[in-house]
């Protein structure tokens, strides 16, 4: 959000952001930091009706040019306040994935906005085919901006396979299958897993583990700060999701040279297309049997290393960012 703003702010765009309900509250330091405005509705996530009203009152009171939506609630309510008061909206399409009712709402609603945005290729493709958009609606603006300085991973120098994760702990992620997947390797001694990222999920994923003996072998980090400088101290990235969009961790793993396991959902294995490492959608035991062979290959290990980051470096530069955000900020202020 931050490079987002700032880069708008380029092009003589000034952002607020208004959050309809308050989550982890995560965000806020590093927006803080950056000097971007922000203004949260006093409501839980379901409070639909009251959200708004609240967004609409806010902005009768402070009148914008236009509303950018992120995220399907937002975008069904931005839709509609942006309609009542006359500000023509743009949406952002993150997921590949949607639920059944928020699908049939957004095609009811699309035209409600003036163009939307998606986060890869992947998304777009989605858009397209589940929310009737045509590719003409839609931009792309990818959510993830590669960093070549980033920390490397180091090679494994005693006899311990370091795997990680990242994300929250939710039923998309699938963690409670890899957990179960992974049982079978508990005697096995040359492997840990430590899994960044914190969510509902946590107390059932901690039963899990000790129900299955992985005591030894699977921590649940929490929430960490700096997940470049965690990435670089592995040796594999594992992300069995059920469904992503772009998956900033993913992404974030190949940029550190690290050989990634991943599902074959959202960007993932588009910017890994090739790869042995890109498993069916839901199959923990293919996940376990990819990450066994990487443990045990160290020259598929390094084909998978460089692959991922030669990938990422090449379709995530900052140039292709900077280059659809102007793209982006031309096509709003076109209409407003």
């Amino acid at each position: 959000m931050p490079r987002i703003v700032e880069g708008l702010r380029t092009h003589g765009i000034e952002t607020t952001v208004y959050a309809l309900s308050m989550r982890d509250g995560l965000a806020i330091k590093r927006l803080e930091a950056a000097g971007v405005d922000w203004v949260c509705a006093p409501y839980a996530k379901t409070a639909h009706i009251k959200a708004a009203r609240w967004l609409k009152k806010e902005l009768e009171r402070n009148p914008p040019d236009a509303i950018w939506t992120s995220l399907t609630q937002a975008t069904l309510l931005g839709q509609r306040v942006g309609k009542r008061l006359k500000i023509p909206v743009i949406s952002w399409q993150h997921n590949a994935f949607l639920k059944p009712i928020n699908r049939w709402l957004l095609r009811r609603q699309c035209r409600l906005s003036k163009f939307w945005v998606a986060d890869s290729q992947s998304v777009l493709d989605f858009a397209v085919e589940n929310i009737g958009l045509s590719p003409s609606d839609i931009r792309i603006l990818p959510l993830y901006v590669a960093n070549p300085s980033a920390p490397q991973a180091t090679s494994v120098s005693d006899g311990m396979f370091r795997w990680v994760s990242v994300g929250r702990l939710h039923p998309n992620k699938n963690h409670a299958a890899l957990i179960e997947a992974l049982a079978p390797l508990k005697m096995r001694s040359d492997w840990s897993l430590e899994i960044a990222g914190d969510g509902a999920e946590r107390a059932q994923l901690e039963d899990s583990i000790a129900r299955f003996g992985l005591s030894a072998h699977i921590t649940l980090k929490g929430h960490l700060e700096n997940i470049p400088r965690f990435l670089a101290t592995a040796h594999g990235y594992v992300q069995p999701s059920r469904n992503e969009g772009l998956c900033i961790a993913a992404h974030e793993a190949m940029t550190a040279g690290l050989p990634c396991v991943v599902t074959a959902t959202g960007q993932m294995p588009q910017t890994l297309y090739g790869s042995p490492a890109v498993v069916p959608i839901g199959d923990a035991a293919a996940v376990v049997s990819q990450m066994m062979a990487i443990m045990d290959d160290p020259a598929l290990r390094q084909h998978l290393a460089t692959l991922s980051r030669d990938r990422v470096l090449l379709n995530f530069a900052p140039e292709r960012f900077d280059e659809a955000l102007a793209d982006i900020a031309t096509r709003l202020t076109a209409f407003v």
